[in-house]
């Protein structure tokens, strides 16, 4: 069924430095772990950072990070 189906519209971006909508960045938390996952930027709000996973298994996915304590940075 998810793969079939389509993720939810993204919300309006904003400037995020240097990135941008579409280009591979890192995305890691501060606190623990530190294990960056690489993605496709798909949106960037005030609060959340949110990257595009395709998979063979369910299509694609949108990942949601708060902003706060993740670090974001070009892939």
């Amino acid at each position: 069924m998810a793969k079939a189906s389509e993720p939810r519209a993204l919300p309006t971006s904003t400037e995020h430095g240097l990135l941008h909508i579409g280009q591979v960045v890192q995305v890691a938390p501060l606190d623990y772990g530190v294990v960056p996952i690489t993605r496709t930027l798909a949106a960037v709000t005030e609060n959340r950072i949110i990257v595009a996973w395709q998979s063979s298994e369910f299509g694609t996915l949108h990942v949601h990070c708060l902003c706060a304590g993740y670090l974001l940075t070009a892939g």
